[in-house]
C-alpha cells in the first residue's frame, strides 16, 4: 500500500490480499455452517431435494430482491427458505466475518498473526456492533418503502388518485435513496466489518466511514470491487469450481500414463461392490473438502481485500497511517497542549 500522489490526479494503491491460516479456518467453518443451514432447509422442506438446490434458490431470490425488490413466485419451498438463508448469512457475517477481518487487520497493519480463540473473542465482543449494521440498513429501507407504499395507496384512490400523481417525483426520490442505502451497504459491508476490526468502534461510526470513503473515492471503490470480482470470483471460483478445473485436473493427474475405466466408474459411483462404493464415498468426501478449502480461501481473501481497502482509503481520505489499529487495553493519547 503506497502513498497517494498529491494534487488532482491520485494514484490508486492496490490492496493486499494477506493469507492467514486462522482466517481461512474460520472462513471454512462459516461456509460449513451456512451449508448446514441450507441442508436443514432441504430436510425440512419437502419440495427442496438438497442443500445445493436450497443454495441455488436463495441466490436466485437474492438476485430478484436486488434487481426488483420482490421475491420470485413458484420456486420450491416458497419464500421462507430465503428469509432463513438471509438471516443466517447476516449472523455468520456479523460473527465470523468480523473475526476473519480482525485476523487480517492485524496481518495488514502489524504483520502479526492472531489465533482463532482471540479472533472469536473479539468477534463475540463486537457482535452487537456488527449485527446492528444490517438491522439499521433494513430498517431504513423498510421505512422508505413504507412511505412509498402510502404514496401508492393515495394514488390508487378512485378519481383522487390522479391528483396524487404529482407525488411520483417524490416516490422516485425515495426509491433512489433506498437504492443508495442498499448498494452502499452491499458494497460497503466488507469495509464496515474491516472498520470494526481495525478501529473497534460503534456501528454508525463504521458505516459512516465506509459511506464517506465510498462517496469520496468512488473510482477507487469501483476499481477495487472489480478487481476482487475478477480475481476471486471469476478466476478462482469460476475456473476452479464453476468449470471444475480443480477436480478435473486432479482426476486426470491421478492416471496420466494409463486409463482405467474401473477406477473412473468407481469414482463416479457407477461401479459395483463394496470397494466401488467406498471409493465413490471417499472421492466425494475429499473433493468436497477441496471445494470447501477453495471457498474458504476466496472468502478470506475477499474480507482481507475489503479490510485493505478500508486501510488504504482511511489513509488517503483521513490521513491515518495504515499501521494504526485499535488494540486491547489501548487508550487515546493525551492531546498535545496548544
Amino acid at each position: 500500500m503506497t502513498d497517494s500522489t498529491p494534487g488532482p490526479f491520485k494514484r490508486i494503491s492496490m490492496p493486499w490480499f494477506p493469507f492467514s491460516v486462522p482466517a481461512t479456518f474460520l472462513a471454512a467453518v462459516a461456509l460449513s455452517i451456512l451449508h448446514g443451514v441450507f441442508a436443514l432447509v432441504a430436510l425440512v422442506s419437502k419440495e427442496i431435494e438438497s442443500a445445493s438446490q436450497a443454495e441455488a434458490i436463495f441466490l436466485a431470490q437474492l438476485e430478484s430482491v436486488t434487481t426488483s425488490l420482490s421475491l420470485l413466485p413458484g420456486l420450491p419451498g416458497g419464500r421462507w427458505p430465503f428469509f432463513v438463508g438471509a438471516v443466517s448469512v447476516l449472523l455468520v457475517w456479523a460473527f465470523f466475518g468480523v473475526a476473519i477481518c480482525r485476523c487480517l487487520a492485524l496481518r495488514l497493519t502489524r504483520d502479526e498473526y492472531l489465533g482463532v480463540k482471540d479472533a472469536l473473542g473479539f468477534a463475540r465482543a463486537k457482535f452487537g456492533t456488527a449485527i446492528l449494521f444490517p438491522v439499521i440498513v433494513v430498517g431504513c429501507i423498510l421505512l422508505l418503502g413504507l412511505v412509498n407504499g402510502l404514496l401508492g395507496l393515495l394514488m390508487q384512490i378512485p378519481y383522487l388518485g390522479l391528483v396524487f400523481q404529482i407525488l411520483v417525483p417524490l416516490a422516485y426520490l425515495l426509491t433512489a435513496l433506498m437504492l443508495a442505502i442498499f448498494f452502499s451497504a452491499l458494497f460497503g459491508g466488507g469495509m464496515v466489518a474491516g472498520a470494526i476490526a481495525v478501529e473497534a468502534r460503534g456501528t454508525l461510526d463504521a458505516w459512516g466511514k465506509a459511506l464517506n470513503y465510498t462517496f469520496a473515492r468512488p473510482l477507487h471503490i469501483i476499481v477495487y470491487v472489480v478487481l476482487l470480482k475478477v480475481l476471486l470470483f471469476d478466476f478462482l471460483i469460476g475456473f476452479g469450481l464453476g468449470r471444475g478445473l480443480l477436480h478435473r485436473w486432479t482426476r486426470a493427474s491421478l492416471s496420466p500414463l494409463w486409463t482405467n475405466s474401473g477406477f473412473e466408474n468407481a469414482l463416479d459411483g457407477h461401479g459395483e461392490g463394496i470397494y466401488a462404493d467406498l471409493m465413490a464415498k471417499a472421492w466425494d468426501l475429499f473433493s468436497g473438502l477441496a471445494s470447501l478449502g477453495l471457498g474458504a480461501v476466496v472468502l478470506s481473501f475477499a474480507l482481507g481485500g475489503f479490510t485493505s481497502m478500508f486501510l488504504i482509503l482511511r489513509k488517503d481520505v483521513d490521513g491515518i497511517d495504515t499501521s494504526e489499529i485499535e488494540l486491547p487495553g489501548s487508550t487515546d493519547p493525551e492531546p498535545i497542549p496548544a
